[in-house]
């Protein structure tokens, strides 16, 4: 029995502090302590906007230690080096620039970074010209689970990390399923509007007796203010952290509401990440420390996916064009 049914889940109601455009100017920004006025931490808490709805629910103690760890060894495994983060990975500074052509440079590189007037990288290349390609600050960010079609790779297919660890997420399902429970019972409308999805699903592309067929997986990443894209609309954002160590911070702030949440090992967080939300600074407490963020949802266009062998037919016809 988890521990959250042993004890009730206070209810707040959160005030919008921001306009819209107010927030959407906090798009890139790393939140801090000026972001917000409420801290949550230590209790099960459901923060409720004034019109009723769900903005978050954070259920404390809700998954077993045991689990923890081993979707830690396991799971930690899918962040890997990634620059395609875009608004999560925080607006470019010059110092960042400065750092990573110190890095191409040191290796011996040739083409070096500069920044768009977007505030993305882009690479100048070897004859002076700017590449037409632009990148997000590198971050330990991958995924795990499935992916849908997409122009580039035209099939439904697993991800890189499933194919190549495919027991060690086998041992993570039941930390995923230990999850999934909160969400079920704690936002039970949009949970059903999700596994409505699945079962539209084929069975090859989701995440076994779970509303999810993805993971992302962040490895000591704190986001910037940014809003989740390609999830299911209807669904609803649910998160956990894995911890090693101690470390001060990596609050989840939705600065619109200016209220913030600590995350911790066996907890899970609901929250609607189509609103702006980001990660305060984390600081490490003890020398070996990690923070593994996991970030569970329905990709959008999962129903479309036939089986697993049709799917491997479809990639095997494109490669040969």
């Amino acid at each position: 029995m988890s521990f959250w049914r042993l004890c009730a889940v206070r209810t707040i109601v959160c005030k919008a502090k921001l306009t819209d455009k107010q927030a959407d100017e906090l798009g890139g920004v790393f939140l801090n302590e000026s972001h917000y006025d409420v801290l949550i931490r230590g209790e099960s808490v459901r923060g409720l906007r004034e019109d009723g709805s769900t903005l978050f629910v954070i259920v404390k103690n809700h998954i077993k230690p045991s689990l923890c760890v081993t979707a830690r060894n396991a799971l930690r495994l899918a962040a890997r080096v990634s620059n395609n983060r875009g608004t999560a990975a925080g607006n470019v500074t010059k110092q960042d620039v400065l750092r990573l052509n110190q890095e191409i440079a040191e290796k011996g590189g040739k083409s070096f970074y500069t920044v768009t007037k977007t505030g993305m990288l882009t690479k100048v290349l070897q004859d002076g010209t700017i590449s037409k390609t632009s990148y997000a600050k590198p971050v330990e960010s991958g995924i795990a689970g499935f992916f849908d079609r997409s122009p580039r790779n035209p099939y439904c297919r697993l991800t890189s990390y499933n194919a190549e660890h495919a027991d060690k997420f086998q041992s993570a399902v039941p930390f995923i399923q230990a999850v999934n429970s909160a969400f079920k019972e704690q936002e039970p409308v949009r949970y059903e509007s999700q596994m409505k999805m699945i079962r539209e699903t084929n069975r090859d592309f989701v995440i076994p007796d779970t509303a999810f067929t993805t993971i992302t997986v962040n490895r000591n990443f704190r986001t910037a203010c940014h809003k989740d894209a390609g999830d299911y609309h209807d669904g609803f954002g649910v998160l956990s952290v894995l911890q090693t160590g101690k470390y001060h911070g990596g609050f989840f702030v939705i600065p619109k509401y200016r209220v913030a949440v600590d995350l911790r090992t066996t907890d899970v967080l609901l929250a609607d990440v189509h609103e702006w939300h980001g990660n305060t600074e984390i600081t490490p407490i003890t020398e070996n420390w990690e923070r593994i963020s996991c970030v569970f949802y329905y990709r959008e266009k999962m129903h479309e996916c036939g089986s697993a062998a049709e799917e491997l037919e479809t990639a095997k016809r494109f490669r040969k064009i």
